[in-house]
């Protein structure tokens, strides 16, 4: 049975393509995101190991920047391929669901400006975006 999602009344997000949330984070990914994104040519490694974790790799930052960062601030992996070839983490990005007592509970990361002013779609009418990042 699935539980519903808690979610705090008038809660806001839409992607502005900032770029803050792909800067200074360790991105863990798995060995099929690894194979599926080394498929495609980056003009260089986007992965190094990841000690420590239940994910051998993580994607590689430069001058604290996500690899697949470009210069306008948007992702490459989204932009070339699409945006379900990202990883998980990213997709879901600022998006966190937390199960407390049998409850789930959207939670919103405060390092994303867009959060901190509030600004667009209700969370609750984002339903499949919630769901998704339940499941992942």
């Amino acid at each position: 049975m699935k539980l519903p999602i808690n979610i705090l009344e008038g809660t806001r997000f839409t992607c502005q393509s900032c770029g803050r949330c792909c800067q200074g984070w360790t991105v863990p990914v798995d060995e099929e995101t690894v194979k599926r994104l080394r498929a495609h040519d980056w003009g260089g490694e986007p992965f190094e190991p990841l000690k420590g974790s239940s994910h051998p790799y993580r994607i590689r930052l430069v001058n604290d920047r996500c690899f697949f960062l470009d210069a306008k601030n948007h992702c490459r992996i989204h932009n070339e391929i699409s945006y379900e070839a990202k990883p998980a983490a990213c997709r879901a990005f600022p998006l966190a669901v937390l199960e407390v007592a049998g409850a789930q509970y959207a939670r919103l990361s405060y390092w994303c400006p867009t959060v901190v002013a509030n600004e667009g779609k209700l969370l609750e009418n984002q339903g499949r975006w919630l769901t998704d990042t339940a499941r992942s």
